[in-house]
């Protein structure tokens, strides 16, 4: 892949994924939409999660005619599999927003080892150790229940892998 090419695909990631996000996020806690940037209320995190799944699906359509980029696709689709997944089950009950993430990092790299794009073990017990580590902190911090964490962590990680392996 050319350097430009490359260059290219961080910065279309980057700000669908991370800058436009952010900037929304701050819009809306500056009038006053969002009490703070925890989203630790359930029922404002409705309209942050929207942007966001958004935002990925922008971002997986403005790369969908670049071949090279069928991996970042992939990835992008996984993510906005959790985020539909964590708004969906928002309507109703507050689940781990962060373990969410978690599974489906964990599910991807899963995936990407078991399709032989490269060894990833290491990184797969490391993201497991992390994610252990990142449920016994929100549960430490009282941020969310035994069954929050463990339906996020879940919840994440079959919604990624079902996009994955569904694509």
């Amino acid at each position: 892949i050319a350097p430009g090419l490359k260059w290219f695909f961080v910065l279309v990631v980057a700000l669908n994924t991370l800058v436009i996000p952010a900037i929304f996020i701050a819009l809306m806690r500056t009038f006053g939409v969002l009490s703070d940037l925890s989203l630790r209320r359930r029922r404002e995190r409705m309209l942050p999660l929207a942007v966001v799944a958004v935002c990925y699906l922008v971002c997986a359509l403005m790369l969908s005619d670049v071949l090279v980029a069928f991996l970042i696709r992939k990835f992008l689709y996984a993510a906005l599999g959790c985020v539909l997944l964590a708004l969906a089950v928002n309507f109703r009950w507050k689940i781990s927003l962060p373990l969410v993430a978690a599974g489906g990092a964990v599910a991807m790299l899963l995936i990407v080892a078991v399709s032989r794009f490269g060894n990833f073990t290491g990184t797969i017990v490391a993201a497991i150790l992390l994610s252990g580590l990142l449920a016994s902190a929100r549960l430490w911090l009282g941020c969310h229940t035994p069954a929050q964490v463990a339906a996020g962590f879940f919840g994440g990680f079959a919604a990624a892998a079902l996009v994955m392996l569904a694509l």
